[in-house]
């Protein structure tokens, strides 16, 4: 991880799967729309496909994704959205099973993401009983 400034940095990792690897490059920014840092945080991030200064193994899939989550205080809590959407930029085909392994790395990143709600506002009871999973594609 490198730091660009307090709110901003840029994630080079390769993460491993049982299937294979798959390399990343992310920029992540972090805004705080209200004068208040604890009512509101927003992160946006999005995947880096050209690196001249650490460049892209063109033998391993990249994977290219773009999201945002928003954490908001609220009188009961917390509220938090958020967006996600990954796919594999590759110079071959890949099998099936990238979907699936796809998917459940989403739902770690949920996961992830709602304990940090909950470290942050611990009153918060329960997650909406309604949260939609998102899905790789």
């Amino acid at each position: 991880i490198a730091d660009i400034d307090e709110n901003s940095s840029y994630i080079t990792s390769i993460i491993e799967f049982p299937i294979g690897q798959i390399q990343r490059r992310l920029l992540c920014k972090r805004y705080y729309p209200t004068n208040n840092p604890k009512e509101k945080c927003v992160i946006v991030t999005r995947s880096i496909d050209q690196d001249e200064e650490n460049p892209i193994n063109p033998e391993l899939p990249l994977l290219n994704e773009v999201s945002w989550c928003v954490f908001e205080h609220t009188p009961g809590g917390m509220m938090y959205r958020q967006f996600s959407k990954q796919s594999l930029l590759a110079k071959s085909s890949l099998s099936q099973q990238w979907s699936v392994v796809l998917e459940d790395y989403v739902r770690v990143l949920q996961d992830a993401s709602h304990a940090y709600m909950h470290s942050q506002c611990p009153e918060s009871k329960s997650l909406h009983p309604d949260t939609i999973p998102v899905e790789a594609l």
